[in-house]
């Protein structure tokens, strides 16, 4: 090996160390900034840098926050749809799904407020058992199952049937 082979190889060791040096750097001052704009600039000059699979789970989250700041209050179902396709291995997938069944569950209250059917507020507390409006929905359909009952018991004059009731549905 002749000396100048020994001083190419030097100098191309002192330069990728170099690199890494300036790497490590330009990291640093990406994870002090923390900022969307300067991890895009990371991965545009470092894109296989170890640092980059780090540079994109945090680009990615700071995505995500950035989206759900705006959608956060929506009461567009479509909105939290639309989040959940985008980022839906971040952090805030749990939530957004929370708030979209919020979200689903008040529109179908709404929408069954005034009824008098059965098989709406049945269809409802099949969709959303768990929802915020679900006492309510339980308590219209026992409601209605009481006027319909007693609209065939009315004119009874069974005993046991008009006992049986008064117990199936005494406060309601």
């Amino acid at each position: 090996v002749s000396l100048a082979a020994l001083k190419v190889a030097g100098l191309v060791g002192i330069l990728l160390l170099a690199g890494c040096a300036s790497t490590r750097d330009q990291w640093q001052r990406t994870l002090a900034a923390d900022h969307q704009a300067v991890y895009e600039r990371f991965l545009h000059d470092h894109p296989r840098a170890p640092e980059a699979a780090l540079a994109r789970e945090r680009l990615e989250q700071r995505r995500a926050a950035e989206a759900w700041s705006r959608i956060e209050a929506s009461t567009d179902p479509a909105d939290f749809t639309e989040f959940l396709g985008r980022h839906s291995g971040s952090k805030l997938a749990t939530s957004a799904r929370t708030r979209l069944e919020q979200v689903v569950s008040e529109r179908d209250w709404n929408r069954i407020l005034a009824s008098d059917r059965f098989e709406d507020f049945q269809t409802f507390l099949q969709a959303h058992p768990g929802s915020a409006f679900a006492r309510d929905a339980t308590a219209r359909l026992r409601g209605l199952m009481a006027r319909e009952r007693w609209a065939e018991l009315r004119s009874s004059e069974d005993e046991a049937a008009l006992a049986d009731f008064c117990a199936r549905y005494s406060g309601t």
